[in-house]
């Protein structure tokens, strides 16, 4: 008996062994592709890559759905994971603060595909003009601020008989 239940682990052990050094079937259907600045052309990390519209963005490099770029701008996405078919038409949107969204455009995938991406940084606007250009011409007119002239250097202040000021127009 013990001659058999040896035999019989060693036939189960030898099958487990060989079943495991099969490779597993590797999916066909694969979106990847690298992202990069239209400007500089450096590549873009933690670029959110969505199939379709972007409904949200989550998950790190690797994980579908709602991945992102890695350190290179590199990115791949698994539709076997996905249980998508041969021929199926996708579209995708590439999301990243600072840069316009960008559209893939719509493409067919029946086997391994690449999309590359350029994204274009978003146009900055100029800060507003907060100061307005001093006046050149000649004053006009004189105007006495007497009130105003006896407080200035404090309470007791100085005497200042009159201050400038250009009101014309």
């Amino acid at each position: 008996m013990r001659k058999l239940t040896a035999a019989f682990t060693a036939l189960v052990l030898l099958l487990s062994l060989q079943a495991g050094a099969t490779p597993a079937l590797a999916s066909n259907l694969t979106i990847s592709g690298h992202v990069t600045d239209k400007v500089t052309g450096a590549p873009l990390a933690n670029v959110c890559v969505t199939l379709g519209p972007p409904i949200r963005c989550f998950g790190q490099f690797g994980s579908n759905p709602g991945l992102h770029t890695d350190a290179t701008g590199f990115y791949l996405l698994d539709l076997g994971d996905l249980g998508a078919s041969s021929g199926g038409t996708w579209d995708m949107y590439f999301l990243l603060a600072g840069y316009d969204t960008t559209y893939s455009g719509k493409f067919v995938v029946s086997g391994p595909t690449t999309v590359n991406i350029q994204m274009p940084p978003t146009p900055v606007a100029p800060p507003p003009t907060l100061c307005v250009a001093a006046r050149t011409d000649t004053p006009t007119q004189t105007v006495y601020l007497p009130n105003i002239t006896r407080n200035l250097g404090g309470v007791g202040g100085w005497y200042t008989p009159f201050i400038v000021q250009n009101t014309g127009v």
